[in-house]
């Protein structure tokens, strides 16, 4: 116990802030990778770090004009079981990549 106090009063705090692997993966598993994958309809894998970092300006623009995920239906006229349009804190998080302030944990 009293050395669980000296580290956690010695040890500098650890940055919770957003990762790629943590909060951005877990995104583009959910929304992208159907289609941004090898062998797959769109032209870029977002599979990985390395291959997603490239498009990360792109993908800000898209999510924030709602061009992707593509989705067609309108609101207006009820909820869908299978929307996938993103929710403002997906967006966010994706902006918040796009912008380089991410922590880069692979």
């Amino acid at each position: 116990m009293i050395i669980s106090v000296v580290l956690a009063i010695l040890m500098p705090a650890v940055d919770s802030g957003p990762t790629f692997n943590k909060d951005v993966l877990p995104i583009l598993q959910k929304n992208c990778q159907t289609c941004h994958r090898p062998g797959q309809i769109a032209p870029m894998s977002f599979l990985h770090y390395k291959s997603t970092r490239p498009w990360a300006k792109a993908m800000k623009v898209a999510v924030a004009t709602r061009k992707m995920p593509p989705w067609f239906a309108d609101h207006h006229y009820g909820q869908f079981e299978n929307d996938r349009t993103l929710p403002q804190k997906d967006i966010d998080i994706i902006n918040c990549s796009a912008a380089g302030r991410l922590k880069v944990v692979i």
